[in-house]
């Protein structure tokens, strides 16, 4: 992904946000996987949109949402499953994440602070910054 694609991104999440949520006053904003010069520049721009950045963490599995919340869901619907051509593996990741509903996107999201605490805790000082924003 160039800069000028994420930057997009951004900006259309932001208007997304004013139109969802305009009551909402505060977003934190958490960058997994951007490259640091992007994030750099990102950063900027989001500090522009009132957005409170949470700063990089280490990679660590049991922090990504992905790696904690949706990859064992879609692992659980993919099991016993044989896949002849990507045709057949493309829709069946369409039809699981179709069928998600937004409370499980929901419950991801909420759960990640918690396993920011329970690593912080495990682990020492490291996290213990997070701890200020929830």
């Amino acid at each position: 992904m160039t800069a000028d694609v994420y930057f997009e991104r951004l900006r259309n999440l932001k208007a997304n946000l004013e139109n969802a949520r305009p009551q909402q006053l505060k977003v934190y904003f958490y960058h997994d996987s951007v490259r640091p010069h992007i994030a750099r520049t990102a950063n900027a721009e989001l500090m522009k949109f009132g957005c409170t950045i949470l700063p990089l963490l280490s990679y660590s599995s049991n922090l990504a949402d992905s790696d904690y919340h949706l990859f064992p869901h879609l692992q659980h619907h993919l099991l016993g499953q044989k896949f002849q051509i990507r045709d057949d593996i493309e829709k069946a990741l369409e039809h699981f994440l179709k069928k998600r509903s937004p409370a499980f996107w929901s419950r991801g999201t909420h759960d990640l602070p918690k396993r920011w605490r329970k690593t912080s805790d495990a682990f020492g000082a490291c996290l213990k910054w997070f701890a200020r924003f929830f």
